[in-house]
């Protein structure tokens, strides 16, 4: 495997002398956001400073902008009928920025409404759209959108080691994971980092497998939820991959302390219809360990490879595209000699490997008036094995244990999407995802031996549809999403969104209905239980938007009943986020999740951009006793600022941009159980009391810092950044655990000062 990606990089790299570049390209889409199609006509500027760039969309609604100064833009679109759209835009040197509209069309009458720019293009107020070109400048995110997230109010991160996300205080086991719009499995490397047992989590991981520079946009749902996102319970996370250069071939190539990433894109066939993206990664933090970070010791390697081929198919604008991901990630620690034995672990060889690819098709095709016609399909597996066994001794506890899991996943999906006229749009649809798991699972600790094997196959189909209606002010969505299992279990869920425009700056909305979540492989194969997660949910919002910034306020409410839970240690499905649950379940619980969260926003103008929010939110649940304890993530308040500020000059005739971007997180902290110390002792194993989730951690703080300096040459951009998660050291607490070899309660801490030295060159 190493091998071909070593050649796989060498291609990569040797194709790019055959590279010609021109200074500052720029490739804009401008569409329906219902329908999807071009909007032939559309006027287009970029604005930097005091100078602006003008063109028009053509028949299929694209325009190119070539010959561009370096630098960040301010980009409008704007279409007789539409609303306008405006988006940041950085442009460099030797690579083209491809930018997509998606506008939503206004009816005209007598009492005209004011058509106001919207700074994404998700009409949604509640929603979150990530652009490559914000991903890539955040300060500690990896170049992982979803690490980004925990910068937004009512998204919480759970460790520093993993990018596994607590939205508005639901499970990281509630993210609904889509690629193209399609179902996929858990598409991240090291899916067991940072938990408690080292067992791999059902949900997040280490790194993301696909690198920012593959993707387009990430869209994040966690209030309304369109009708075509189902079985989920805490928030929609959907991928969009880009397509490559139509006119020319580009690439990327980049190394940092933690490994190697090339890109390369552009036509295949002389007419641009046809374009090829992918990009090659192979990683290790070695370097990092050698500079001091602590990873406990443990060899971590990760490689992965992606890919999007697009073809255009027809003159309306339709195209068929072929995808593709696939990713391998080693984690290895290995028993040390008794001598040097400091810690329990020392005695442990731990041994994990993780193998996830994907691969679909989707195709868009525009019918006639404005609807389109789309559909797809992809085939994704996750394989994860993880062993320990500890070195047997006279007077400490021999351990053993294995999870070896298995998923594989078929979705597709068919739907029409379009409107009747500028008051009415719909979109009706059907997907239908076949999961097969296997599960091969023991722990054998002085006390207990504990045994999970089990296989589990079933189809899920999901019909749903929605309708929008929009009348002067008020803007209404109706939609539901039917959930039918071939365990027999089956769940309704209706969806209300309401917007209605207060001035020609503000909207109020309020959004609300049901989500229904088939339980992780890991809970439903070893108990059992086949039944689906239903929460209710409402949320009420208001947001103001100025040309630079934008507020959000919002309250909300979630209700879970019926929740599976169990006698033994008050379990409850909604605190699950690793590990095999044997447990014979009830669904007799309860949930309640409410909070407060507020957002401030300033777009990236006039050389700075700040990002701030706060929360303060409550989740607790009730288990078989119908006593309410607070859950897992039951962090109580957040407060997240972000900014940055960037200088540039003219050096030698070029661009040179300096840049320092920080983020402060400060988080309440989350909840954990006591342990019983002397009954440890005596088993030598981590034994909790009965006193679940009463102890409250100490509060997290944590300051990121990214320093980037870019130069813009003629041909090529080059960039040289140094991003420090935890640059000021702060030791955050992560949970306790009984160490054997120490023969005490020792607290775990966070992984702490991550400093990640990177050097990229677009050419």
């Amino acid at each position: 495997m190493a091998r071909k990606i070593t050649f796989l990089f060498s291609i990569l790299f040797l194709g790019a002398f055959y590279s010609f570049g021109q200074v500052g390209r720029a490739t804009i889409f401008v569409r329906d956001a219902v329908s999807k199609k071009g909007i032939p006509g559309a006027g287009l500027f970029l604005v930097k400073e005091a100078t602006d760039f003008r063109e028009n969309t053509d028949s299929l609604g694209r325009a190119a902008f070539q010959g561009l100064p370096p630098g960040r833009y301010i980009a409008h679109a704007s279409s007789l009928n539409y609303d306008k759209g405006t988006q940041e835009v950085l442009i460099i040197a030797g690579k083209t920025t491809t930018i997509v509209f998606d506008l939503q069309e206004v009816a005209i009458e007598l009492e005209a409404v004011k058509i106001e720019s919207r700074p994404t293009n998700i009409s949604d107020p509640s929603a979150i759209s990530l652009p490559i070109e914000k991903v890539m400048r955040m300060p500690a995110n990896f170049f992982d959108p979803v690490r980004m997230l925990a910068s937004y109010p009512g998204v919480v991160t759970a460790n520093d080691q993993a990018n596994n996300i607590i939205v508005k205080g639901n499970s990281p086991t509630g993210l609904l994971w889509r690629l193209n719009g399609m179902d996929i499995v858990n598409p991240n490397h090291l899916a067991n980092a940072g938990t408690f047992n080292d067992k791999p989590a059902a949900n997040g991981g280490g790194v993301n497998i696909l690198s920012a520079q593959m993707l387009d946009r990430t869209d994040f749902y966690s209030g309304n939820m369109p009708a075509r996102y189902g079985n989920v319970s805490a928030a929609a996370l959907d991928m969009t991959l880009r397509n490559g250069n139509t006119t020319r071939h580009e690439f990327t190539a980049q190394a940092s302390l933690i490994g190697l990433d090339f890109a390369a894109e552009g036509p295949l066939g002389k007419k641009g219809r046809t374009t090829y993206l992918a990009n090659a990664r192979y990683s290790t933090v070695g370097l990092l360990s050698q500079m001091g970070v602590k990873f406990g010791g443990e060899a971590i390697n990760f490689q992965d490879f992606s890919f999007n081929i697009n073809t255009l198919i027809g003159q309306r604008g339709g195209s068929i595209s072929f995808f593709g991901l696939g990713g391998y990630s080693t984690n290895k620690f290995y028993a040390k000699n008794e001598s040097e034995w400091e810690v329990d672990k020392d005695r442990f060889t731990i041994l994990y490997d993780n193998k996830t690819y994907a691969v679909g098709t989707r195709l868009d095709l525009p019918l006639k008036k404005a609807f389109t016609f789309s559909s797809g399909i992809t085939f994704s597996s996750n394989d994860q094995d993880r062993t320990s066994q500890s070195i047997p001794t006279p007077t400490l506890p021999f351990q053993s244990s294995r999870y070896d899991s298995k998923r594989r996943l078929i979705s597709g999906f068919a739907s029409i999407t379009g409107k009747w006229s500028p008051k009415v749009s719909a979109e009706f649809g059907a997907m239908v995802n076949y999961s097969k798991d296997s599960l091969d699972s023991y722990d054998l600790t002085p006390t207990t031996t504990t045994t999970a094997f089990a296989k589990g196959e079933y189809a899920l189909f999901q019909p749903y549809g929605q309708l929008s209606f929009r009348t002067g002010r008020l803007s209404t969505t109706l939609g539901a999403r039917y959930m039918y299992s071939t365990f027999k279990k089956s769940s309704f869920d209706p969806r209300v969104n309401i917007q209605y425009q207060l001035t020609s700056t503000s909207n109020l909305y309020v959004t609300g209905g049901q989500l229904s979540q088939m339980l992780p492989a890991g809970i439903y194969l070893p108990s059992g239980y086949r039944d689906f997660l239903r929460k209710k949910f409402v949320e009420i919002g208001h947001m103001i938007q100025f040309e630079k910034w934008k507020f959000n306020t919002s309250v909300y409410y979630h209700y879970y009943n019926d929740v599976p839970v169990a006698i033994a240690e008050n379990f409850s499905v909604l605190n699950y986020i690793e590990g095999a649950v044997t447990n014979n379940l009830q669904a007799i619980g309860t949930g309640t999740n409410k909070g407060v969260a507020l957002q401030a926003e300033r777009s990236f103008v006039d050389g700075y951009y700040i990002l701030a929010g706060a929360s303060v939110y409550r989740s607790v649940y009730t288990g078989t006793d119908k006593i309410e304890r607070p859950t897992k993530f039951d962090g109580r308040y957040s407060l997240m600022v972000t900014g940055g500020r960037e200088w540039t000059k003219q050096l030698d005739g070029h661009n040179s941009s300096f840049g320092i971007h920080g983020r402060m997180m400060y988080l309440g902290g989350l909840r954990d159980t006591p342990i019983d110390e002397n009954m440890s002792r005596t088993t030598g194993v981590t034994t909790y009391s009965s006193d679940t989730y009463s102890i409250i951690l100490k509060d997290y703080m944590r300051f990121d810092l990214r320093l980037s300096w870019r130069k813009d040459k003629v041909k090529y951009t080059r960039t040289i950044a140094l991003d420090v998660q935890n640059f000021a050291g702060i030791k955050n607490q992560a949970y306790k655990y009984y160490d054997a070899f120490q023969g005490k309660v020792v607290m775990q801490y966070q992984v702490g000062f991550i400093p990640v030295l990177v050097y990229r060159i677009d050419f």
